[in-house]
Order: C-alpha cells, then structure tokens, then sequence
C-alpha cells in the first residue's frame, strides 16, 4: 500500500509540474479606438423658384455610416441628398455620423422652408374680418362649430385656436362665402402636422 501512494504522488507531482510548465497565451491586444466622427453639413435652396427643393451635404469625418433626417419623417443615407419638402414651415434637420466601433456625432439645424416671394405683411386686408359672411365644412367638430374647436376657429382672427375634426380622412370640404364679391390677393393658412 505504501508503494502505491509513493507512485500516486510521484505521479501527481509529474502531473503539476507538466501543468506548471504550459505557456499562458498572450491576452489579447484590445482595438484601437478610431478617431470619433464629427458631423457637419452644408445646405442650400437648389431653385430659385422652387423653394421647396435643397441641397444637402455632409462636411462629416472620421465616419463609416451617415443618417439623414429631414425633419418630415423622410430620412437618406446618401452623402448629398436632394430633398424636396411638400410644405413651407420649420423642420429639424440632422445628420448623425457614425463610425465602425458605433461612436456617433449629430449636428442639428432648423431649416425655415419658405417662398421668398411671398410677404405676409403686404397680404393685404382679412376679408373674413372685413367682408365677413358664412363657413359651411362638411363635417364638423363633435362639438358643433361653437365649440371649443369647432370650425368657426377658422375664420375666427386667432392663432392661437384651431379647428379639430377627429377621424379626418381627406374628405373634408369648407367653403367661405363673401357677404359681397371681392377679389383675394392671398390666401394662407396654418396645417398641423
């Protein structure tokens, strides 16, 4: 017995020493960081008549993707989009760059979209306050047209009231009758978006 616990031993302590003895592998060398992007962008109106249409592109560095998002629920991953807005008003427009170790930049502007031939001071007389006469829509508020968005709120000079009409689907008519016949410069109004 006692023969067979030296040559355990002698053979555990061959074993430990083989074990021992291994190479550690190298730890892994980590990578790199890139240098961080940096985004940035130029835009210009891209007609002098259709002022709806720009030009937009990237001045980013250090980037792999980029991100457009114009501020109309449109978005490009093109370098120098066009894009064309289908109304006037104000957009955020932003650009995030992105490199391949998922660092990101986003440089953000508001873009007023506007004719420049039209000026809302030299419109003229409000023919609703002036002329007065009658709205007609062919669906109104639940409320009625006195409520409290009713669609008097059209016509009614204030723009800080609204008309609402829930469960718009696009068939939706108003007509304003002049109390006399007049001829309009202008017509402009405000759309919620």
């Amino acid at each position: 017995m006692k023969k067979i616990l030296h040559i355990i031993s002698v053979f555990s302590t061959v074993a430990l020493l083989f074990a021992g003895c291994k190479k550690d592998k190298p730890a892994p060398q980590p990578e790199p960081d890139e240098p961080r992007p940096i985004a940035g962008f130029t835009v210009a109106r891209t007609d002098s008549v259709d002022f709806l249409s720009y030009q937009f592109t990237s001045t980013s560095i250090n980037y792999k993707d980029i991100l457009w998002q114009f501020g109309d629920d449109s978005t490009s991953a093109e370098k120098a989009p066009k894009h064309r807005y289908a109304f006037d008003g104000l957009y955020h427009v932003t650009l995030t760059a992105r490199n391949s170790q998922g660092y990101s930049a986003a440089r953000e502007i508001i873009l007023n979209v506007a004719d420049p031939n039209f000026d809302r001071t030299k419109v003229g007389e409000s023919y609703f306050a002036t002329i007065g006469g009658t709205l007609t829509v062919s669906r109104d508020n639940g409320g009625g047209p006195n409520a409290n968005e009713g669609s008097l709120k059209v016509v009614d000079g204030d723009p800080n009231t609204k008309f609402f009409q829930s469960g718009f689907s696009g068939d939706l008519v108003m007509k304003y009758e002049l109390k006399t016949p007049a001829v309009a410069g202008a017509y402009t109004h405000d759309i919620c978006k």
